[in-house]
C-alpha cells in the first residue's frame, strides 16, 4: 500500500513538470487537378484534423519546387485573394477537432519569376488560426501539379521622363536702325512765257496781273493788249508790223511835236 501511494505521487509530479505534448494539426488534399491549362478557377479537397475548435481559414500556395515564390489566388467566397492578411481567405469551422472543405484556386496573375512557364509544379495548403496567424507546426504532403499555360509577353509601356522646363532666356530687343529719308529733289517749274494775242480784249484776264493802270490816248490806235502766258514763236503776223509802223509814227510826231514847241517857248536872244 505504502509503495503504490508513492508511485501514484511521483506520476502526478511527472505530470505537472512534463506535459503531454500536444497533437500536430494534419492537413491532407484529398482532391486536385492532376494539369492545369488556362487561367480558370480549380477545385481543391482538403480535410483538417487535431485543430481546436474554431474558425480557421486555409490558403492554396502553388510554387516551383526548391523556391518560397508562393503565387495563385483563393477564392473566400465573395472575392478572389491573395494578400497576407489571414482572415481573408477561405473560412472552415472546426468541430470535433477537424473539418473539410473544396476550396477554389486559380493561377491568377503571378510575375514571371513565380511563374516561370509551363512545368511542374508544387502545391500545398496554408492553414491561420482563428487570430488570423499563419501556422506553421501542420503536418501535411504537398502534391505535384502540372501548369501548361503560358502567361502572355507583357508589352512594355513607355515611361515618361518629366522633361525640365527651360529657362526662359530674355529676347533682346533689336536697335532700330534709323532710316535715311531722300531728300525730295525740287521739281523745276518752268517759267510761262508771254504770248501775243492777235484778238484785242476789252478787260484783262484773271491769270494776268498789271503793275499799273494806262489811261487810253485817244489819238492813239488801239493797241492789242499783250498777255504773258507764252510767246507765239512763230512767224509774226501782218498786222504786227502794221502796229509797228504806228508806234513808230507816233515816236517821231511826238518828237517833232516836242522840239517845235521848245523852240516857240525859247526866248529871243
Amino acid at each position: 500500500m505504502r509503495h503504490k501511494l508513492i508511485i501514484l505521487v511521483f506520476s502526478v509530479l511527472f505530470l505537472f513538470i512534463f506535459p503531454s505534448t500536444v497533437a500536430a494539426v494534419t492537413v491532407t488534399i484529398n482532391s486536385f487537378p492532376s494539369t492545369v491549362s488556362s487561367t480558370d478557377p480549380f477545385q481543391v479537397e482538403v480535410s483538417v484534423t487535431g485543430a481546436t475548435n474554431a474558425t480557421n481559414y486555409l490558403r492554396v500556395d502553388l510554387y516551383k519546387e526548391g523556391t518560397s515564390n508562393y503565387f495563385g489566388e483563393t477564392y473566400n467566397g465573395s472575392d478572389w485573394y491573395n494578400g497576407s492578411d489571414g482572415k481573408s481567405y477561405f473560412p472552415i469551422q472546426i468541430q470535433n477537432a477537424s473539418a473539410s472543405a473544396t476550396i477554389s484556386a486559380q493561377l491568377g496573375n503571378p510575375s514571371i519569376n513565380d511563374y516561370t512557364g509551363p512545368g511542374a509544379y508544387k502545391l500545398k495548403i496554408r492553414r491561420y488560426t482563428s487570430s488570423g496567424s499563419v501556422s506553421s507546426n501542420d503536418t501535411q504532403t504537398p502534391v505535384d501539379i502540372q501548369f501548361t499555360y503560358t502567361l502572355p509577353t507583357p508589352t512594355p509601356t513607355a515611361t515618361p521622363t518629366s522633361t525640365p522646363n527651360p529657362t526662359s532666356t530674355p529676347t533682346p530687343t533689336p536697335t532700330k536702325t534709323p532710316t535715311s529719308t531722300p531728300v525730295p529733289t525740287p521739281t523745276k517749274t518752268p517759267t510761262p512765257k508771254p504770248t501775243i494775242s492777235s484778238t484785242p480784249t476789252d478787260s484783262p484776264t484773271p491769270e494776268v496781273l498789271s503793275a499799273a493802270t494806262f489811261e487810253p490816248d485817244p489819238t492813239a490806235t488801239e493797241e492789242p493788249i499783250l498777255e504773258e502766258k507764252s510767246v507765239n514763236t512763230s512767224k509774226p503776223p501782218i498786222f504786227a508790223f502794221v502796229l509797228i509802223g504806228a508806234g513808230v509814227v507816233l515816236i517821231c510826231v511826238s518828237i517833232i511835236y516836242t522840239i517845235k514847241h521848245a523852240k516857240k517857248n525859247s526866248p529871243t536872244i
